[in-house]
């Protein structure tokens, strides 16, 4: 059984939802999880296979730049090998933040598993989150 790591930043909730219920996914698997805000502590990302990475898109459809970009930037030499998947929402646009996302992902040589992108707040209990981390959780 892996440890999952879920690390995210929100600035309206409704990644943080995104986060949990992905969480609640992985959990059914029987798999085991951690979940880090980055709002209140930066996690160290050695030891995990697996990571999810959530954040919505900001201003012009871009990363957050204060908190999460900064932490992208310090781990992305890391996630060579790891298995990642990224998340999150918005509220305007195409998703062009996500395409940028990916990109950056992609080039750390990362394993880069999938991404969701959910347009406002996610239904409760979303079923796209519940397998979204499910079925990274058994990829």
């Amino acid at each position: 059984m892996e440890n999952i790591l879920i690390v995210y930043w929100s600035g309206t909730g409704n990644t943080k939802k995104m986060a949990e219920e992905i969480r609640n996914g992985i959990i059914e698997t029987n798999s085991t999880v951690t979940l880090i805000n980055l709002k209140e502590t930066t996690p160290h990302i050695n030891g995990f296979k697996k990571i999810m990475l959530g954040c919505p898109a900001t201003s012009k459809e871009q990363l957050e730049g204060t908190t999460f970009l900064p932490f992208l930037e310090e781990i992305k030499t890391q996630l060579a090998d790891k298995k990642v998947a990224l998340f999150g929402s918005y509220g305007w646009g195409d998703g062009e933040w996500m395409r940028k996302f990916e990109e950056i992902i992609s080039q750390s040589s990362a394993d880069l598993s999938g991404s969701l992108i959910i347009k406002g707040e996610p239904e409760e209990k979303d079923s796209r989150c519940l397998q979204f981390g499910k079925d990274f959780a058994n990829s």
